[in-house]
């Protein structure tokens, strides 16, 4: 089980920066090493990942 409060949508699932602010009317974003993210697909792509780095 991953924390309540891991910033999911907002931490690039390409690099792993941290966006530190986003409000919840952006709905896809551009991260600084390039990779565009949908908000919503980014969330569950880190999810999965922070799910299976538990095991």
């Amino acid at each position: 089980m991953i924390d309540r409060w891991f910033p999911s949508s907002r931490l690039c699932s390409a690099c792993g920066a941290l966006r530190e602010k986003m409000s919840l009317n952006v709905r896809e974003w551009v991260c600084a090493c390039g990779a565009a993210h949908d908000r919503d697909v980014n969330a569950a792509r880190n999810i999965l990942a922070a799910g299976l780095a538990e095991r």
